[in-house]
């Protein structure tokens, strides 16, 4: 099963078990809130794994990716700008 069909399987339970129903609207939010957090998550095992390094620029905090041992292979962008790429890598 496609990880999205399934993703949206598991927040229509959700949903149902927490208000007894729900809208479209209400079921994209939920899916958008919850695919956010899960590339964010997929963000910090990067960053645990040494596959993402993190500068501060102007009180933003920047991402790259790297080999590890300091070999940038992308411009440091900040989190948003990596969520939507991810997102657009995933065909999102």
């Amino acid at each position: 099963m496609d990880p999205k069909t399934e993703l949206l399987n598991r927040l229509s339970e959700a949903l149902t078990r927490g208000q007894d129903g729900f809208t479209e609207e209400e079921l994209s939010l939920a899916f958008e809130e919850v695919f956010k957090m899960l590339i964010q998550g997929q963000i910090g095992e990067l960053i645990l794994e040494g596959r993402l390094d993190l500068r501060i620029d102007d009180g933003t905090v920047l991402y790259s990716a790297t080999e590890g041992g300091g070999v940038p292979l992308s411009e440091p962008m900040p989190l948003e700008m990596l969520i939507e790429n991810v997102r657009g890598a995933e065909g999102r």
